[in-house]
Parts: structure tokens; C-alpha cells; sequence
């Protein structure tokens, strides 16, 4: 229950420490409009304010998945520059955090597709209105990862260690949730479930190009992962 109440409703304090669901539902509210919306466009100076609404309330519906700049671009009608600038807003205000795909050569990853996951998930479920329990929610895998990727992020802040966080795309479509590598460490790579399952082909692509075995972190260990 203490899981999945912070996949639903974050881990802001005021939030966390509230009785009911609907408190806390009524508390996320407010901070998206006072502290999203007011203090980070004012202090921000953002000229078009529903550009970033819409931009913020896009990339909420897409957690976990592979987005790009021409894309929302394209969809919400902003200029690309326009879109970079909001996103780098948006991820210095501690709002959401971006991961590249991770590749041998460098220079593939740059402008290509990256994943958004937001720092609090209260936050994301409140901007797109949804607070229904996770075995209701199609969403629910996606959850668990964005959970996972901020925790270990959390974590790794803590101690005072860099460490870069990736996800792998290979060109077939194989891929591997969460790749990092810390400074003076070997490469690891770690495959999210949810529910029960086991590791997708992709983890065993993933090992064969590069060596690195997939462990898989669902809800037996990851307690293990995240602390």
C-alpha cells in the first residue's frame, strides 16, 4: 500500500503526511497551479504560458516513452527552439528529468529520442487527472519506471556520486530500460517489470553486443535497487 500510495500521489511532505486520498489530491492540484504554473512561468518570465502547459501536460502523458523536439513541436504547434527552451525550464525547476539513449558512439545520441520522467509522481498524475488505483491503470508499468529511474537518480545525489542513466534502443526495435554506468565502474543494465515476468529479448540483444548482463527489478528486490 505505502508503494503504491507514492506511485500515485509523489513524495512532496505536505502530500505524503495527508489522511485521505482526497486531501492529497486537493493538495497536488494546488501545487501545480501555484508552484508549476505561477512561481516557475513568473519567475521564468515564460512569454506563452498555455505553450508550456500544454507542453508539460504532453510529456505527463508520456512517461517512459521515446519522444523527440520536432515531434511535440509538430503536435503543440510551438517553434523546436521554443520546446528545447521549455524543456530545459522545466528540468532545471526540478520538474522533469531527461534520459538519452545510451550507444557506443556518442554522437548518435545527440537530437535524437530521449525519455521524460518526472521527479514527482503525484505531480504527473495530477496534471493529467488521473488518481485511479495502479491494477486499473494502463499506465501502471510506466509508473514503476519513472518511480524506479528517480529513486536510483535520488540515491546516486545522495552519496555524491556521478553517475549517467541511459536507456538502449537498438535500430530493431530490442531495448533495455535503464542502462547506467557510474565514474571507475563496469556498465550496468537493469530491465523494470511491474508485475511478474521475465527479462524481454531485448535484455539478451542488449548482452550480446555489449557484454553487460540485464538484472531484472521488480517488486520482490527493489528495495535493494533504490537504497
Amino acid at each position: 500500500a505505502l508503494l503504491s500510495g507514492v506511485m500515485l500521489y509523489g513524495l512532496y511532505p505536505e502530500v505524503y503526511l495527508s489522511n485521505t486520498p482526497e486531501q492529497k489530491q486537493a493538495l497536488l492540484e494546488r501545487i501545480v497551479e501555484s508552484y508549476l504554473f505561477k512561481d516557475i512561468l513568473t519567475f521564468q518570465r515564460v512569454k506563452n504560458s498555455q505553450a508550456i502547459k500544454d507542453l508539460i501536460k504532453a510529456l505527463a502523458y508520456q512517461i517512459g516513452s521515446e519522444v523527440n523536439e520536432n515531434e511535440l513541436s509538430n503536435r503543440l504547434k510551438i517553434d523546436r527552439k521554443t520546446v528545447v527552451s521549455y524543456l530545459d525550464i522545466l528540468e532545471k525547476s526540478y520538474v522533469i528529468v531527461a534520459a538519452r539513449p545510451y550507444s557506443k558512439n556518442p554522437r548518435r545520441e545527440i537530437g535524437s529520442h530521449f525519455k521524460i520522467y518526472f521527479v514527482d509522481l503525484g505531480i504527473r498524475n495530477a496534471l493529467i487527472g488521473d488518481f485511479n488505483s495502479l491494477d486499473l491503470r494502463a499506465d501502471a508499468g510506466f509508473l514503476w519506471e519513472n518511480f524506479l529511474f528517480i529513486e536510483r537518480k535520488k540515491l546516486f545525489a545522495n552519496k555524491d556520486m556521478v553517475v549517467t542513466s541511459n536507456f538502449w534502443r537498438s535500430y530493431s526495435g530490442a531495448e533495455v530500460d535503464y542502462i547506467e554506468k557510474a565514474t571507475n565502474e563496469k556498465l550496468k543494465a537493469f530491465e523494470f517489470k511491474h508485475g511478474a515476468g521475465t527479462l524481454s529479448k531485448g535484455a539478451g540483444s542488449f548482452t550480446k553486443e555489449y557484454g553487460t548482463k540485464v538484472q531484472l527489478i521488480n517488486k520482490e528486490n527493489y528495495l535493494d535497487f533504490i537504497r
